[in-house]
């Protein structure tokens, strides 16, 4: 019987991916107060924003084993990834603008 070599992330990858998805909630709670009725300054919408994105990045490379997956899938699921952030800035740029 043949053994491969197993693909799938470590106990230790996936408590760092944990952790890591923990913090950016953490960070997401303060930068977007959900307590407070106000718009958010656009400052905090991008940290809002770079927050996600690495969220999503650990799910994608790590929880969906990516990594592991031809070049094609990354490159084509970063690219979704860069559209959404990039039209969701926008959007909040053009909403700062007509404050």
């Amino acid at each position: 019987m043949t053994t491969y070599p197993s693909t799938l992330p470590s106990r230790r990858q996936l408590w760092i991916c944990w952790l890591i998805l923990m913090s950016m909630t953490a960070v997401s709670l303060v930068a977007g107060d959900p307590t407070d009725d106000r718009r958010l300054p656009f400052l905090w919408v991008v940290i809002l924003l770079a927050a996600a994105a690495i969220k999503a990045r650990q799910i994608l490379w790590v929880f969906l084993n990516l990594r592991q997956s031809t070049t094609t899938w990354k490159a084509t699921l970063a690219a979704f990834l860069a559209t959404i952030i990039v039209i969701v800035l926008a959007c909040a740029g053009v909403s700062a603008l007509a404050k």
